[in-house]
């Protein structure tokens, strides 16, 4: 069993063994790219890092070495040397390297990235599609949430209840957006939406309380706006839904996970 090091961002499943996986990307793509390029030396001499990424479309596109888009951070434990030639991954220094986390600036592309450090290969993936736009969304939800927790904290419930729709509605575009199916990045509506959302969490894709939720506020927010006498909700009501919005929020942290390390396989 292969050793496990944690990202600063979530932990790989103890349960799945990933050398398989490791294996297969080296064969079907490092070494068919390698070969595909005639470059006359065996993949593992001449490969410190590989970066695959997958498309919506089925296309595949392999990057070796320094074509790489990705960044990483990692731990160094050599001689001294500059910090540029680390991040360069120099041959002559690539065997002190240990990965903890890789990140990739394609916003539309899943992708897998393999490192050479100093115990072995290093596997990184990340399978989601338009991970820099669910960045945003994430981003513009904690801002609203931040505002929803003040408004009730101050007492201020129809205040509330618009920016935790907001909030609500920011975690649906960036959950919905897990999904690579093209009708979902031309959602402009509310409704639009929600329905879709509707479909998702029947699927068994996400927590019916927080669906439950952004229909109740979706109700609330312009009684809350328009007509203070026909807006009813609880100060109870509103931390309980404030705090299945923030759960949710929460979930949607970047997957970045880096495994490993891994033996070269022969190549094939």
């Amino acid at each position: 069993m292969s050793t496990v090091r944690i990202s600063m961002w979530s932990a790989p499943s103890p349960t799945v063994d990933y050398q398989p996986l490791f294996q297969k990307l080296w064969h079907d793509h490092v070494v068919a790219e390698v070969r595909r390029r005639a470059l006359g030396a065996p993949p593992s001499d001449y490969v410190t890092q590989a970066q695959i990424g997958h498309r919506d479309d089925g296309s595949v596109t392999v990057r070796l070495n320094g074509e790489s888009k990705a960044s990483f951070a990692f731990r160094y434990q050599g001689p001294s040397t500059t910090a540029d030639a680390i991040r360069r991954l120099d041959p002559q220094w690539i065997d002190d390297v240990s990965v903890v986390n890789v990140s990739d600036d394609d916003p539309i592309a899943a992708h897998e990235v393999l490192i050479r450090g100093r115990q072995g290969w290093w596997l990184a993936y990340d399978f989601r599609s338009q991970r820099q736009q669910i960045a945003r969304h994430r981003a513009s939800a904690r801002e609203f949430l931040y505002t929803a927790r003040a408004a009730i904290e101050a007492g201020f419930l129809r205040a509330f209840a618009p920016a935790l729709y907001d909030a609500a509605e920011q975690v649906t575009c960036a959950t919905l957006l897990l999904t690579p199916h093209p009708d979902i990045l031309k959602l402009r509506k509310h409704q639009d939406t929600v329905t879709q959302f509707s479909r998702w969490t029947v699927l068994g894709n996400a927590d019916p309380a927080f669906l439950r939720v952004i229909k109740q506020f979706e109700r609330l927010r312009n009684p809350a706006r328009f007509s203070p006498q026909n807006f009813k909700l609880t100060e109870e009501e509103g931390r309980d839904a404030l705090d299945v919005v923030e759960r949710a929020c929460v979930g949607l942290t970047a997957p970045a996970i880096a495994v490993g390390p891994f033996p070269t396989p022969t190549d094939k």
